[in-house]
């Protein structure tokens, strides 16, 4: 499967089944980003990734594997929990933590639900989890979802077509 857009983040399973996590690509570019005074709001798209496909590079056989994961299994949360501790703390060391959300684009609510509790059972050194941005092309049926999201969009399709639940919220 083609992916015109690769993660910024390069993962690797060593021999002994930990995990490593290089950040250099997705640091470059916030930092070029932030150069050009693009500073305020960092979206990171990165834990219901298409497919739900991780690829990683596999030092046993030295070639890139990919896994499959559905959000909300042992396995997901597991892959995606040791992921976002260290992203946390990637991002408390370059002080951007404040300013991160973790971005999710056309999901279901069951994904978007599972990545909502992954995120509340991983947070910083003082407490503080990650923030969650969100593009919704559906009208969640249980609403109150919404309450967990920092920053939602919704489709034009979406507002139409459900302006009262909308002005409740």
């Amino acid at each position: 499967i083609y992916d015109d857009y690769p993660s910024m983040v390069q993962w690797t399973r060593y021999r002994d089944y930990s995990w490593y996590f290089d950040f250099t690509q997705f640091d470059t570019w916030v930092e070029t980003c932030m150069s050009m005074g693009i500073d305020q709001k960092i979206l990171a798209f990165s834990i219901l990734p298409a497919y739900n496909r991780i690829l990683f590079n596999d030092e046993v056989t030295g070639q890139e594997q990919t896994m499959y994961l559905d959000p909300g299994t042992d396995d997901w949360n597991t892959i995606w929990g040791l992921f976002t501790d260290y992203f946390i703390a990637h991002l408390e060391e370059k002080g951007w933590l404040d300013i991160t959300y973790l971005a999710i684009d056309e999901k279901d609510t069951a994904s978007t639900s599972a990545a909502i509790s992954l995120l509340k059972n991983h947070v910083s050194t003082s407490g503080t989890s990650l923030k969650l941005a969100v593009y919704m092309n559906t009208m969640p049926e249980d609403t109150s979802v919404l309450d967990d999201i920092d920053a939602v969009s919704f489709a034009e399709n979406v507002i139409q077509e459900n302006p009262e639940t909308l002005s409740a919220i």
